[in-house]
């Protein structure tokens, strides 16, 4: 985190090709979200080998050296937080009486499963929300109860810690 192809290329004598990876844990079950990216004497095709690596074990997004560590914080770190999400909710449903293996197991398979409803969806996530969310019901309690406890600056808060962080290693 926080290094360039420039510092990565500037150990070798000659400034060779480097192209960066930043791929997160979901490797290990070949669902990982990378992004690379390369210096200037990276060439077309080491770019295409570099994207044919990163997919062999999940997902890849070449991207600009400006926004990796943006990409880094969205693909590197959240899993993290998304690990913490699916068990603070299986802490509160085993608090509610669960088994906690049930617990962790719905937790993780409903988040699994409404990511993947939204990565294949034309919809955005709002209007899955409503979706979910019946007048009067009991998601959008909820809900009100996320927006109240500002979840979405805490979750942004967050990002921007990690963002920062990487911002700061890149100056050491």
């Amino acid at each position: 985190a926080g290094k360039t192809t420039e510092y990565l290329s500037s150990f070798f004598a000659s400034h060779i090709a480097v192209a960066r990876i930043f791929p997160n844990l979901n490797a290990k079950v070949n669902a990982a979200v990378s992004a690379f990216c390369g210096n200037k004497k990276v060439t077309p095709e080491q770019m295409q080998f570099t994207r044919r690596c990163c997919e062999s074990f999940g997902s890849a997004y070449e991207v600009s050296e400006d926004i990796i560590g943006i990409f880094g914080v969205l693909g590197g770190c959240a899993p993290a937080y998304t690990f913490y999400y699916i068990r603070a909710l299986a802490k509160a449903a085993i608090a509610a009486g669960m088994d906690e293996k049930m617990a962790f197991d719905v937790a993780a398979k409903m988040t699994e499963g409404s990511a993947k409803l939204l990565s294949s969806s034309d919809e955005s996530a709002d209007s899955l929300i409503q979706k979910v969310c019946s007048p009067g019901g009991t998601t959008i309690e909820g809900i009100r109860s996320l927006e109240q406890n500002q979840v979405d600056q805490l979750l942004s808060q967050a990002f921007r810690a990690s963002l920062n962080r990487d911002i700061e290693l890149s100056k050491q």
